[in-house]
This record gives structure tokens, C-alpha cells and sequence, in this order.
């Protein structure tokens, strides 16, 4: 009798569903929403860009986040059922979802992330995938309103690193100003979108994927291999804009043609090897 009473106490999903299986489908539909609206603002031109390849706004990084929410999520050992208080969850952010513009999808994942990390347990594979779901919200939105605000700053720094290694390889042929690199016959204007420090955020978003698909503890060589997954990038991405400033030909070939395809899966590689070599050095924690 009261193995019957218990049963019928114990909240039931109207449709059956697994409290991980409900937070997969829901962070699949994210992830398509996330895409489908990144082809919509750019018209559908896939291909390899500076900033990663695949779909330009949509790259390798936040692909193989969107993978690793999805499978950490799957991977719960948990066997709750949902309940009807995570239907409700789940029906409001997804009607709030519905919203067109391409910043809700992803507020719409912070807050999921919020939900999955309080319900989770410590050390859990979700609250893995909920880490990774706020890196993706940082990197999409609250990092570039932080750049925004240092925009000036940061672009004069990034001439001016660019400026110190013209002068130092050729000396006299290269002068700058703000974030402007003149020669003769030749300037290079940095933006904010080629600015070696504006990639800071995709490489921090790769490394805190890899870490939390291998384990979900941090250990303190974690933070250095982050440190040295975003000096990689600028590294790279200040090497990029010292070849671009020498000649218009070499503009267009690392800014427009095959130059920007090397550049793109390089910084790819570079970027996952050092993340996978520090997520390496650790072991799964256990409670």
C-alpha cells in the first residue's frame, strides 16, 4: 500500500519524458533557432571567414559548443522523470524564444542555463553544459558591450602592437595613429571585428568547451591554458593584420582570398589543441 501511495505522490510527465531528454530537445531547438537566424541576417553564405568557418556569425566555436551543451545534457545519469514545473519552464522559454531577434535565442539559453544549473547536481554533467550555455551568452552578447565600451583603447593598442612590429622588421617604412597603420601608397584601418583582442572571446569559448566536455571540475592549470588559448589568438590574429599592412595585394589575399581560409582553420587548430591539451591534464572528480 504505500509503495502505491508513493507512486502516485511522485510527479509524473504527462508525455513521459526523462528530465535530460526534455533539457536535449529543448537545447537542440536553441541551437537550430540560434543557426537558422544567424542564415537569415547573412543571407546564407557559408563558407570559411576570419573569425572561423562555417556560416560567418555562426562558427567552428559555437558549433562545437551547441554539440557539447547537447551531449553533456544526454550524458545526465539521472533517471527523473520531467515534471510539470519543468514543462512550464521550458513552454515560457520557448514562447519567449519565438522572438526574432537574434540576442533573445541566446538570453533565452542564459536562462535555461540558470534553471538547468540550479536543479543539477554538483559536479553533474549539466551543470557543465549550463557553463558552456553561459559562455556562449558572454561571448554572443555581454562580450561585445564590454568591447564596445573600450573599443577606442583597444583598437589604438592593437595599431599600435601592429605598429611596433613594422617598425621593428622595417624600420622608417611604417607609421600609425589611433588605429590607423600608414605606409606609403598603403593604410590599414583596424575595426573591431578584425581586432586581435575582439577574438579573445571565441578563443575563451573553445576553451571552456573542450575543458567541460572532458570533465566538469576545474583544476588551476585550467585558467593558464585559458590564458594561453587567448594570447594564441591575438598572437595570430596580430600576425594577420602585420601582413595585411605591408601592401595592398596582401590586403586583399589575408583579409578577402585564400590568406583568410588559412588563417580561419589555423586559429581553429591552434586554439582546440590548447584546449584539448589542458583539459587533458586533469581527471573526472567525483562525489
Amino acid at each position: 500500500m504505500s509503495q502505491i501511495v508513493a507512486a502516485a505522490a511522485a510527479p509524473k510527465s504527462a508525455l513521459g519524458l526523462e528530465r535530460r531528454e526534455l533539457a536535449v530537445w529543448f537545447a537542440a531547438s536553441l541551437c537550430a533557432t540560434s543557426l537558422l537566424k544567424t542564415f537569415a541576417q547573412k543571407g546564407g553564405a557559408f563558407g570559411v571567414y576570419a573569425d572561423g568557418f562555417l556560416l560567418s556569425g555562426f562558427t567552428a566555436f559555437h558549433a562545437l559548443a551547441w554539440f557539447a551543451v547537447i551531449r553533456l545534457l544526454y550524458l545526465d545519469d539521472r533517471k527523473a522523470q520531467a515534471t510539470a514545473f519543468d514543462y512550464g519552464v521550458i513552454i515560457a522559454l520557448g514562447l519567449l524564444n519565438l522572438l526574432p531577434a537574434q540576442r533573445v535565442t541566446l538570453t533565452v539559453a542564459a536562462l535555461f542555463a540558470a534553471y538547468v544549473f540550479w536543479t543539477a547536481d554538483r559536479l553533474s554533467t549539466p551543470r557543465a553544459a549550463a557553463t558552456v550555455l553561459w559562455a556562449l551568452f558572454v561571448q554572443a552578447i555581454v562580450g561585445p558591450l564590454i568591447f564596445s565600451f573600450f573599443r577606442f583603447d583597444l583598437l589604438r593598442a592593437d595599431a599600435a602592437l601592429v605598429g611596433l612590429l613594422l617598425d621593428a622588421t622595417q624600420m622608417g617604412l611604417f607609421h600609425w595613429h589611433d588605429n590607423i597603420i600608414e605606409t606609403t601608397g598603403h593604410s590599414l584601418e583596424v575595426y573591431g571585428p578584425c581586432s586581435s583582442f575582439h577574438n579573445i572571446s571565441l578563443a575563451a569559448l573553445c576553451w571552456i568547451t573542450v575543458t567541460k566536455l572532458h570533465r566538469t571540475n576545474w583544476i588551476a592549470t585550467d585558467f593558464l591554458f585559458g590564458a594561453a588559448a587567448c594570447a594564441a589568438m591575438i598572437i595570430m590574429n596580430a600576425t594577420r593584420l602585420y601582413l595585411m599592412a605591408q601592401n595592398f595585394a596582401s590586403y586583399r589575399y589575408w583579409h578577402d582570398e585564400t590568406g583568410a581560409q588559412i588563417f580561419a582553420l589555423t586559429a581553429t587548430a591552434v586554439i582546440v589543441l590548447i584546449s584539448l591539451w589542458g583539459a587533458l591534464l586533469g581527471n573526472q572528480v567525483r562525489e
